[in-house]
């Protein structure tokens, strides 16, 4: 018995230090996978973590901007033409929501109380490294629209590896670029019905405006008019179109061409736009960029059928085909002459 009771009590402790030895596992688990996780929200998940962009957007010292706080002033970077004003360490090196701490419109929506705050503005994210994260990760990632293509800047976020949504693009406030900017935008000096044209004081559209086209007061009207002004609401005030004149000189120089009278104003610097059927030439494109073509204008050449002739009379005169009638009438007229001058002169030998 005594034998039984201590076998029970080794088997029993054996089940004790197995249980503790497992409890000891699960609690390192637990820890481990608590770490992973808090490691994933703050830096990114494994493959695709948060990268520091200071260097980056420090240099950028065409963008340089003052910010002044309560312990005094010092330089940060313009994300767009009029702002917002951030650190350099903006989007560097940890996921937070970087839009909600600097964006004029997310702090509109915060401080009302009659509006939701939109998704974006508490999204997670940060700056990465795309090629890193496009080969060892899963992770959704972005050109940043502050740099795009062009403007010699390689900076690509993600919020998808920051736990925020994969579906970073569906978001119904898009990303401001020109923060508000006033565009002073044209039209080239021609009516066309019902693209856009202005009316004179009687009311009527003339095909070739007269000063009217010179007076900012009478309003631009027609498709494409109304096609920019719905990008402005769509944009919700990330541009203002002011409508104004193109210069006389321009029309001056292209005389006949209002469309290139128009680019040139563009080149020029006058206006910041041109609104309307501009085509686009490979002079045009030489001087200035233009945006996707919203409208296709098909020009086709229209000609007649050749038929096909059979009859004996048609088949016969193809002998004449080399020349036309007028010249066979000369070559049997110069014949004629020819052979009168050779008979006449040889009878008087």
């Amino acid at each position: 018995m005594e034998n039984e009771k201590e076998l029970s009590m080794h088997i029993e402790s054996e089940k004790i230090m197995v249980a503790s030895s497992e409890n000891s596992i699960a609690r390192d688990q637990s820890t481990s996978s608590h770490a992973n996780a808090t490691n994933k929200i703050i830096h990114g998940e494994i493959g695709c973590q948060c990268i520091n962009a200071t260097n980056i957007l420090s240099s950028l010292t065409d963008r340089s901007c003052t910010i002044t706080t309560s312990s005094g002033q010092h330089n940060g970077i313009l994300l767009t033409v009029n702002g917002p004003c951030v650190e350099y360490d903006y989007g560097s090196n940890v996921c937070l929501p970087h839009d909600m701490m600097v964006d004029p419109y997310c702090g509109q929506m915060s401080s009302s109380s009659s509006n939701i705050i939109s998704e974006r503005c508490n999204r997670r994210w940060c700056y990465v490294n795309a090629m890193e994260c496009m080969g060892a990760s899963s992770e959704r990632v972005y050109r940043s629209n502050n740099f795009p293509a062009g403007s010699g800047v390689e900076l690509y976020y993600s919020s998808s590896t920051c736990g925020s949504s994969a579906s970073d693009l569906e978001d119904s406030q898009p990303q401001q670029n020109l923060g508000g900017e006033s565009l002073k935008a044209i039209t080239a000096a021609f009516n066309i019905v019902p693209w856009n044209y202005k009316r004179n004081s009687n009311g009527d559209i003339p095909v070739v405006p007269g000063e009217e086209y010179y007076n900012n007061t009478i309003p631009y009207e027609g498709v494409h008019i109304d096609y920019v002004k719905s990008l402005q609401q769509i944009s919700n005030g990330d541009f203002d179109l002011d409508f104004v004149h193109g210069s006389r000189a321009s029309l001056r120089i292209y005389q006949g061409a209002p469309g290139n009278a128009a680019v040139q104003d563009v080149v020029d610097g006058l206006v910041d736009i041109v609104i309307g059927p501009i085509w686009i030439t490979g002079d045009r494109l030489k001087r200035t960029s233009f945006s996707m073509p919203i409208q296709y204008d098909r020009t086709v050449l229209v000609i007649p059928r050749p038929g096909i002739r059979r009859s004996y009379a048609e088949e016969t005169s193809k002998v004449l085909d080399p020349f036309t009638m007028g010249v066979w009438l000369l070559l049997v007229g110069m014949i004629a002459v020819t052979a009168v001058l050779s008979v006449w002169f040889s009878n008087k030998r």
